[in-house]
């Protein structure tokens, strides 16, 4: 005989079943793994029942600890991965070799040089407008400008 905290339990998550399965699909290629990530999640579901709250969503309580439970799975197999699908492609890409392209080097005056040094040894743009003799906001302007051209130069 189920108590009615375990009915009401049984009764939220097949409501939100479908919710569970997206999650399980999205985060478990292998299908053979995914009934056991199901029940993973069920169980720590179960388990944190007591601490639901019911000013809360459930959709989003189960959804979150879905989504930890099949991340905290990734992290436990460290970089094994479960499927691959079959393409040739993923596998030539492992094996290139890794090469760091070199950066273009960025040329700066002189003064927004000293300027960016300064800002990079941590002083406040009052310091630094002391130490060049200019104003403040000249300074704030002038740093504006390196930071919207590093984010050109550099892009991730």
């Amino acid at each position: 005989m189920q108590s009615p905290k375990q009915l009401q339990f049984v009764s939220l998550v097949e409501s939100h079943r479908s919710l569970i399965y997206v999650i399980v699909n999205k985060y478990c290629l292998d299908v053979s793994y995914r009934d056991d990530l199901y029940q993973d999640i069920l169980a720590r579901a179960w388990k944190s029942y007591p601490s639901f709250r019911e000013d809360c969503s459930f959709k989003y309580w189960i959804g979150k600890i879905a989504r930890n439970t099949a991340i905290d799975r990734l992290r436990k197999l460290k970089g094994d991965i479960i499927h691959i699908a079959n393409d040739n492609i993923f596998y030539s890409i492992i094996d290139e070799p890794y090469t760091e392209t070199p950066l273009p080097p960025i040329h700066h005056p002189p003064i927004e040089q000293k300027t960016f040094n300064l800002v990079l040894e941590g002083l406040s743009y009052s310091e630094i407008s002391n130490v060049i003799n200019e104003p403040e906001n000249r300074i704030r302007v002038r740093m504006h400008r390196i930071k919207k051209q590093l984010s050109k130069t550099i892009k991730y």
